[in-house]
């Protein structure tokens, strides 16, 4: 694809300071810094239920639980937790997760699961793209979309440019198209930053 036809996509379409997929790719991209802010100045707001999630992450080994309790409301710490710990276990959780990813229709947990497939020993792009269609909602083919862009190819980018445009037209007041935005940006930088 033209590097001139993806600037002028990116110079063109709408770009939000604040979405769920930027949230979301900046956890990715910067969550060691976020999670040493979050723990210095969050210490103290952590409640019992908190340390009643912590328990049950540490005390358990099963892919099923774990990929359950993704679903369950948590504070920062446990996400962190909960993500280093399914990573653990990558070749026993994945499988499992992938196939709830694509019922999922909480943000919670399709945030939760992108977090670890950016993270997985194996490229998720892939099963991403053969499973677009089916994942269940528009918000996880938006936030998925991010993961095309962090470990993906230039061959992605007429899709995710395409993908971005039809979220916007479809969904005007909604940000859906920022998962693909974001993606496409991410591309232009790893592939095509020398211009």
């Amino acid at each position: 694809m033209e590097k001139r036809r993806i600037r002028r996509f990116l110079n063109d379409h709408r770009f939000l300071e604040i979405s769920s997929a930027r949230i979301v790719y900046s956890l990715i991209c910067d969550g060691d810094l976020i999670e040493d802010a979050l723990e210095e100045g969050m210490r103290h707001l952590r409640r019992e239920t908190d340390a009643e999630m912590e328990r049950k992450i540490r005390d358990t080994d099963d892919p099923r639980v774990l990929v359950d309790l993704m679903r369950k409301p948590m504070d920062w710490k446990n996400q962190f937790l909960l993500r280093g710990k399914v990573l653990e276990r990558e070749k026993e959780v994945l499988p499992l997760l992938k196939e709830r990813a694509i019922r999922a229709a909480q943000n919670g947990f399709i945030e939760q699961a992108l977090q670890i497939f950016a993270e997985t020993e194996e490229n998720l792009c892939p099963w991403v793209m053969e499973n677009y269609q089916s994942f269940r909602c528009e918000y996880a083919r938006s936030i998925f979309s991010i993961l095309l862009g962090l470990r993906g190819s230039p061959e992605y980018i007429p899709f995710l440019i395409e993908e971005a445009k039809r979220f916007e037209c479809s969904y005007p007041k909604e940000s859906y198209d920022q998962g693909p935005y974001i993606a496409v940006e991410k591309l232009r930088v790893r592939f095509m930053t020398n211009d």
